[in-house]
């Protein structure tokens, strides 16, 4: 049984860190993108290659935005959760501490509303 829990248990995390509806990355301390998934890849791909760059420089912007997930969560050693509100469409995100100055952020958009359905993706 064991055996068979811990097959599933990678199949799980194959399967979530390519997820094609959440973008992964592995970050530095300084915030540079060390690691991205495909999903990530596709999000960014006008920005390609992103490896080496800071993640907030490959959303357009100079500095972290306010309410940083990767700051909270290397000050903080926890796991950090957000939504933000981008305009057309919500922003869910989470950042995991990975130690040894690495943290993970894991992130998918929303729609603005419910949309009551199961969707395949």
């Amino acid at each position: 049984m064991k055996d068979d829990v811990d097959s599933l248990v990678a199949k799980l995390k194959d399967s979530l860190l390519e997820s094609p509806h959440l973008a992964v990355m592995i970050l530095s301390r300084n915030l540079d993108i060390v690691w991205h998934n495909s999903r990530f890849g596709e999000e960014f791909a006008s920005q390609m290659p992103v490896l080496g760059k800071k993640c907030h420089s490959v959303n357009g912007s100079d500095a972290p935005h306010r309410g940083c997930p990767l700051r909270a969560s290397f000050d903080r050693s926890k796991h950090v959760k957000g939504f933000f509100d981008f305009g057309d469409r919500n922003f869910f995100f989470i950042s995991i501490p990975l130690g040894e100055g690495y943290a993970a952020k894991v992130h998918t958009f929303l729609p603005k509303e419910p949309i009551d359905e199961t969707v395949e993706i």
